[in-house]
């Protein structure tokens, strides 16, 4: 059997890394319009697709005009590379026709593929937009408010106080295909654009074969982002976008040169990552300063750490805050800062939302980062439970499998311990042997480190980017050439933990979704069989830190698929059928088990505590 050509990989890469700038270059343009349309009284509307596509076109068509103009050969010594042929002179001075023709077929090749990508680029958001708009947000925050945001941008009430980065193009792309839980495709759109960014880079880090793509896929799964697949949250985003800025920022500092492509995607990420939510900006901003110190400890041109420095300090920087700064934001102040970073704050601003155990009051930040990374994968523990090494439980699996979208321990997975430990393990072993830190890894544990450990590192939610620091220590162990059993060893099972994890959350993620859009569709099949409209009663939350809240969410799970409602001012008696993951009610009449389609399906709502005699 002929073995596959290892250039399929290297023509991969040459694809995903336009590919993946130009997405996000167009959804960075996208959202920027938007928000000045919403700020200004406008809505959203159709035909703003005409600021997408071309945005798209314009950051594949950079991109790929400087991979053209770099060729596909070796790396020069100034970091770029050699191109052959392309303006050859002739002896009297002029250009050969062969050189004009081979220009002219050039950026006809460039028009080409640039065209085929910018499809590609609209072609994948609305296919996962049509994936899960299949599948309902079961999140708090999606059914209370987020969720809410989202539709009234869907329906043309820009009525907001602030403007996040997913939830404005989560808004565009519901409209755009006129179905409300649709804008969840962004979440898919923007993991697919974190292993675009990833893939190329480890590329020219001279990875490749099964680590190339392993190290890629677990790396673009991030937990957080996998859990939040299908729910309007946020901190998925956030997730995702400091993945392409620092491997955005890897890119330049590998490479030795500073092109045009390079640039715009370290712009287009920072802008992003600050768009997403508060947080983001601070972790940016931190991110961008690690950079700037390794740019200028390892390149030998002090023009282009300036180059740098001054589109940070002119235009990164700034237009985060600014962009930070629209909308009812609290100011950002030293006081702010310090009462958001409190563990006893009750979870906006940059962290927090643990306050009620009191055992991490008394601990330092690595002490909450390893009570949490060590610990069983609960959605709300009392109290620390930490478990032993190696270990997991079928209980912490189920958290992922009810859809969960913040677990507040052992939020990254029930093996990432295992994970963090074997990889250190073998980084270890490798500085025992006397072989240095791999610094591409070193960089990219210190920016995630140095951005994630100023803020409350205890929820993995609010700091998803400490998913990279096992990333880091993978790069190095994997990176390394093996010499040793025991090294051997330590680097297989770190790799087998860390995707094993990453296999388990996606795995019983998805497993989940199907089984509670089953739940839900049962009962309002049920409902709409006793008799239309649907009676439903929608509690509005009297006490607590959403005092106030209602599941509004519930009524348009009716309306969206068909069934009209009437809203009942009373709780209704006993019996009733509470909607799943809501307070939402619905009376039973006494033959109610009549009418269900299959008897088994009293046993799972009584299993769900979803009827009340």
């Amino acid at each position: 059997m002929q073995m596959p050509d290892r250039s399929m990989t290297k023509r991969l890469g040459y694809l995903l890394w336009p590919l993946g700038v130009g997405m996000l270059t167009g959804w960075v343009c996208l959202y920027l319009f938007l928000v000045y349309v919403l700020t200004h009284g406008g809505k959203i509307q159709g035909w703003h697709s005409l600021v997408w596509v071309p945005a798209t076109f314009l950051g594949t068509w950079i991109v790929a005009r400087g991979q053209r103009a770099g060729g596909m050969g070796q790396m020069s010594e100034g970091g770029g590379r050699k191109t052959e042929g392309e303006g050859q002179k002739t002896e009297d001075g002029a250009r050969s026709r062969v050189s004009i023709r081979h220009l002219a077929s050039g950026l006809w090749h460039r028009i080409r593929i640039s065209g085929a990508l910018t499809c590609l680029a609209l072609i994948l958001p609305l296919t996962f937009s049509w994936v899960l708009g299949h599948f309902t947000d079961f999140s708090w925050d999606g059914m209370t408010s987020r969720g809410i945001t989202v539709r009234n941008l869907m329906k043309g009430d820009p009525s907001l106080s602030t403007y996040p980065f997913g939830h404005v193009l989560a808004g565009f792309l519901s409209h755009v295909t006129s179905n409300w839980q649709a804008g969840k495709g962004i979440n898919l759109t923007l993991i697919w654009i974190s292993f675009c960014f990833v893939f190329p880079t480890l590329q020219l880090l001279n990875f490749s074969g099964w680590r190339l793509w392993f190290l890629s896929t677990v790396t673009a799964l991030n937990p957080v982002a996998v859990y939040q697949i299908s729910c309007f949250q946020i901190d998925g985003h956030v997730a995702s976008l400091i993945t392409c800025l620092l491997f955005s920022m890897l890119r330049i500092l590998v490479s030795g040169s500073i092109r045009l492509d390079g640039v715009l995607a370290l712009l287009a990420a920072f802008v992003s990552a600050a768009a997403c939510k508060t947080s983001g900006v601070f972790y940016a901003i931190i991110i961008d300063g690690i950079f700037l110190l390794f740019l200028a400890g390892t390149s030998r041109s002090w023009k282009k750490v300036l180059l740098l420095f001054g589109v940070a300090l002119a235009v990164n920087w700034p237009l985060g805050v600014y962009i930070r700064s629209i909308g009812q934001y609290a100011p950002i102040d030293l006081k702010y800062l310090e009462s958001a970073t409190k563990i006893e704050t009750s979870g906006y601003g940059v962290g927090g939302g643990a306050g009620h155990i009191e055992d991490l009051k008394n601990m330092n930040r690595i002490q909450r980062f390893s009570s949490s990374a060590f610990a069983y994968s609960e959605i709300d523990p009392e109290k620390i439970h930490l478990k032993p090494p190696f270990w997991m439980q079928r209980r912490e699996l189920r958290v992922f499998e009810e859809l969960t979208p913040d677990p507040r321990a052992g939020g990254f997975g029930p093996l990432y311990s295992t994970a963090l430990l074997l990889s250190g393990a073998g980084c270890l072993y490798l500085l025992f042997c006397g072989q240095g830190m791999y610094w591409p890894a070193w960089f990219l544990f210190l920016g995630t480190v140095a951005s994630s450990f100023g803020s409350q590192v205890w929820w993995a939610r609010w700091t998803p980017q400490n998913w990279l620091i096992v990333i880091a220590l993978l790069m190095t162990i994997l990176g390394a050439p093996a010499d040793g059993k025991m090294f051997k060893g330590l680097r297989a099972l770190a790799a087998i933990a860390a995707g094993l994890n990453v296999f388990l959350i996606t795995f019983y993620y998805f497993v989940g979704m199907g089984k509670q859009e089953k739940i839900l569709n049962m009962q309002i099949q049920l409902a709409a069989d006793l008799g239309n409209p649907v009676p439903i009663y929608i509690d509005v939350i009297k006490d607590g830190h959403n005092k106030g809240a209602s599941f509004l969410a519930s009524e348009w799970w009716f309306v969206d698929r068909g069934t009209p409602v009437k809203k009942l001012e009373e709780e209704p008696v006993r019996p009733r059928m509470r909607i799943h993951k809501t307070a939402t009610y619905i009376p039973l009449p006494s033959d109610w088990r009549t009418r269900l389609r299959d008897p088994k399906d009293e046993e799972l709502f009584r299993k769900r505590g979803l009827v009340e005699e």
